[in-house]
């Protein structure tokens, strides 16, 4: 979750000085373009309810850039790559997915906007959940890391 924190470069230097000899560092995060239809989906109901698309804060630290930001502070650092997707056959856990991030949305907390977003959410998840041929493959790629200071 690095890219919640305000200042990566100083908390991965935090992160350095305190580990003890031979210490590493794990970090995992997520491609900037994994989920592309979630993504989608979340923004159209932004978009439908007049607020504006939600810009994802990782890419501020993810697979396209971790590399990078780790191996200015760590001398040594190892990445593996994992490729796979989500998949859905019914809408519910994508509703579940997109109303777990309500709280991370640029809208108010009003339990009648919430309510409004998960009706206009379970008639547009079906729509395209159908419209799939009934599976909702949704792409990810995650990157592990392990960094140390040799």
């Amino acid at each position: 979750m690095l890219y919640h924190v305000p200042d990566i470069p100083q908390a991965l230097r935090q992160f350095q000085r305190v580990l003890v000899p031979e210490g590493r560092v794990l970090a995992i995060t997520n491609a900037r373009d994994s989920l592309p239809l979630i993504k989608s989906l979340y923004n159209d109901m932004l978009n439908a309810f007049g607020y504006p698309s939600m810009v994802s804060p990782v890419g501020t630290f993810c697979v396209d850039n971790a590399m990078a930001i780790l191996g200015n502070v760590f001398s040594e650092v190892k990445e593996t790559l994992l490729t796979n997707s989500l998949v859905f056959h019914e809408r519910t856990p994508i509703i579940r997915y997109i109303s777990s991030m309500f709280n991370y949305m640029s809208i108010p907390n009003d339990p009648r906007l919430y309510d409004e977003m998960l009706s206009w959410l379970e008639i547009e998840a079906e729509q395209r959940l159908q419209q799939y041929g009934g599976v909702w493959t949704d792409p990810k790629q995650v990157g592990i890391y392990v960094a140390s200071s040799k």
